[in-house]
Parts: structure tokens; sequence; C-alpha cells
């Protein structure tokens, strides 16, 4: 339970407390032969063997994962892999880590990530098998607490809050990971090559997320022309493939998760984790218009549960496509404020991304 998703994951996913291994793949000696760990590394005994965790981000994103530690390199490390389910999608292998021991005694992680990257993490022991830690992401200062309930379940937390800040941490996760040594519960639900059926992606649209309603809303437009027809620019908002496309050159780990119907999954995830985590599709009108409800960007952690709504409009004009963005519902108070002002900046850079990979 050491390594997560950056949650994450989901956020979500954040951090790094997820262990890992697919529910129907048994585990392993590893190729050295090492069955058991070096008596020094005694502490990672009770995280051995296969876990299970099933929960949801504060923002309403869920999250499924699989992992699995076992003894490497003669049992003197820990080898731990984590696969991933973000927002009922396909599990996919998003961390592979080495844990020890330094010469104080300190616990540290090598984590191997999906996108290519490397991080190396230490952790806290403030009591015997309690493992705390605290990094950064992006603007985002995440922290994170694994504490052993008893030998088959364990609880893990995680809070967030702007980057550079003492301010107040805002809680992200509060989830429980489940030893299952042998047939896991989401084995027959969750498998690495298991497509998830259609009705998987549909949820409930809670209006207990927005924090805004009626006439009087507070909203600005955005307008851009795009010189590509309407069914392409439609698609560039509407279907996932198309909107990595339009974003890979400049955004390498950029990840679209788009289910086009009402309540379907509407995700822009900006490092391949982290964005509008949980947000959906509310109404459309193939080639003329989509809205989908958006969160706050990841460090303005007080806004970011809650939900304001963007509305998409696409008219024919000549060989291109007028493009309107409306983003309205935001709340009331300064710290809505510098949400509205981050976006009123954010989307005319967008749009123009967009317009400029459609001339390219």
């Amino acid at each position: 339970m050491l390594r997560y998703l950056r949650p994450l994951t989901t956020l979500a996913a954040l951090g790094l407390m997820v262990p890992c291994a697919f529910a129907n793949t048994p585990a392993s000696e590893p190729a050295d032969g090492a069955a058991t760990l070096h008596e020094r590394l005694a502490v990672f005994e009770p995280y051995l063997g296969t876990w299970e965790l099933d929960a949801a981000w504060s923002s309403g994103a869920t999250v499924y994962s699989k992992a699995q530690y076992r003894p490497a390199v003669g049992g003197q490390f820990v080898e731990a892999m984590t696969w991933v389910s973000d927002n009922g999608g396909p599990l996919y292998l998003r961390y592979h880590s080495f844990l020890g021991l330094d010469a104080d005694g300190k616990v540290l992680a090598q984590n191997f990530n999906f996108d290519g990257t490397m991080k190396s993490v230490d952790y806290e022991m403030p009591e015997p098998g309690v493992l705390v830690t605290e990094w950064t992401m992006g603007q985002a200062s995440i922290r994170e607490r694994y504490e052993p309930q008893d030998d088959n379940t364990a609880r893990w937390q995680v809070w967030m809050r702007p980057a550079g800040t003492d301010g107040e941490w805002q809680a992200a996760m509060d989830g429980q990971w489940k030893r299952c040594d042998g047939p896991c519960a989401g084995a027959a639900r969750r498998t690495e090559d298991t497509a998830m059926t259609e009705d998987s992606t549909i949820r409930s649209i809670d209006p207990e997320r927005f924090v805004a309603a009626g006439a009087e809303l507070r909203s600005f437009v955005v307008e851009e022309y795009m010189d590509a027809p309407v069914q392409r620019v439609f698609a560039t908002f509407t279907d996932g493939a198309a909107l990595r496309a339009a974003y890979g050159p400049q955004l390498s780990a950029f990840k679209a998760e788009i289910d086009l119907a009402i309540g379907g999954r509407y995700e822009w995830l900006f490092d391949g984790s982290i964005g509008s985590n949980g947000c959906q599709v509310l109404s459309y009108i193939p080639n003329r218009m989509v809205s989908y409800s958006w969160n706050s960007p990841p460090d303005q952690a007080d806004n970011r549960e809650k939900h304001t709504w963007v509305v998409v409009e696409f008219e024919p004009k000549g060989d291109g496509t007028a493009v309107r963005l409306t983003h309205l519902g935001f709340g009331d108070g300064p710290q809505w404020d510098e949400t509205y002002v981050y976006f009123e900046r954010a989307w005319p850079s967008v749009l123009a991304l967009m317009k400029q990979s459609f001339a390219g």
C-alpha cells in the first residue's frame, strides 16, 4: 500500500500508498529467488502480499487499484507494482517501485512511473507500521498517511493544499486497502485487458456539487474561429482521441476520458492523471453544442470538490467553425474570484491551441 496514483488519481490520484498486482495474477517469487525479506527489513513484513482499493476521491472521481509487495534483490528490498483504474477506465500499470532502508533506518522509495519519470520519496514512521510522506505535485502540496488497521486492512488518507503555503490541509481521500492474497473482489470486473461495459462509464449527476443555480449566474464568454469543419471541431471537444491529438504536440502526457452520454465521463487529464477528474457530460446536440461540469485547479483545494459548468456552441462559418464557449456557475467570495480569473485567462489559451492544431 505504498504507492498510488497522483490521484488520483485520480488527484488522484495522488501520491504513494498503493501496492499492486492483478487479482487474477498469482504472486510469484522474484527472479533472484528471494522468498523472504532480510531481517533488517522486518518493518515491511506486514505489507507483503496483494492488496485491493476501491474508493472515491473527494471530487467524486472513483479509483480502483491493485498492488503487490514482494521481496527482491535477495530480500534486501521490497518490490512494489501498482495497477490503477481511474474512474471506471481500464487497469494500467502506473508504478513500479523499490523500497528499502537507508543507513539511519529511514524508509526510502524509488518510483518508476507510467509516464517515463522517476521519483525518490522518503517516509516518516511516527509509530510502528504507520507511514507518512509529503511531496509536491505541480502547484499543490500532497500529504499521505498509511495506517494498518489489522492484518488484512489499512487506512489510506490523502490531503492537499496550495504549494508553498501554510494553509489548512483539505481532505482528498479516506480509503481502505484490503488484503486479497488469492481471488480479489474486483477480479471479475476489472482486469488488464477487459473493456468496461458501456453502462460503467455513466453516473448520476449530483446537484449537490454545483454551487450556483437560477438565472443570475456569474459567467464569461470566449469566442474563436477554427479553420476546420464543424464535425471535426465538435469531435475535438467530445472524443478523447481527437482531443489528445490537439494537445499531443504540447503536452505529451495529456490524456482525455470522454464518454459522450448524459452523465458520461468528461475528464481532461493534463499530466495523465490530474485535471477535470469526476466531471461529466451534462447535455449535447451533435455538431451544435456540448455542456459539461468543470472543477477548479488542483491547487485551489477549497473549491475543488464543487463544480461549475461549461457550454460550448459550434456554428458553421464558411469552410470553418465559430466556437463560443461560456463558463458559468461560479460561487461567491475571494476563492471563487480566484477560480473565475484563472479560467477567464485559461480558456482563450485552450481555444488558441486548438486553433493552432487545426491550422497545422
